[in-house]
């Protein structure tokens, strides 16, 4: 059984940025936040609310557009949802674009 199937069938591994999350959390539980820098905390916080695809950008934009206090003290939640929606819109018309 299987064996029509070829030898390498795991291919969601295989870009650039595969385990990258996996990393963080690894880095963070071993060292705690002060092992990430400011983006990659906030990168692993976005993890939650988007599931798949590269949060660096994202992170490092609230930051620029917010500044570092502001992304965790008194950021609307209202603003961050509205961009991070406004991002995901951004990418699903790219990917649609390119097809």
């Amino acid at each position: 059984m299987g064996e029509w199937l070829p030898a390498d069938t795991n291919k969601s591994a295989t870009h650039a940025g595969a385990g990258h999350r996996q990393r963080l959390r690894e880095r963070l539980l071993s060292g705690g936040a002060e092992a990430l820098a400011d983006y990659e905390l906030l990168e692993f916080l976005l993890f939650a609310a988007i599931r798949q695809g590269d949060t660096k950008p994202l992170a490092k934009a609230l930051i620029a557009h917010f500044g570092w206090r502001s992304v965790f003290f008194s950021a609307t939640v209202i603003a961050v949802l509205a961009l991070i929606t406004g991002a995901s819109k951004m990418r699903e018309t790219r990917n649609s674009q390119a097809s």
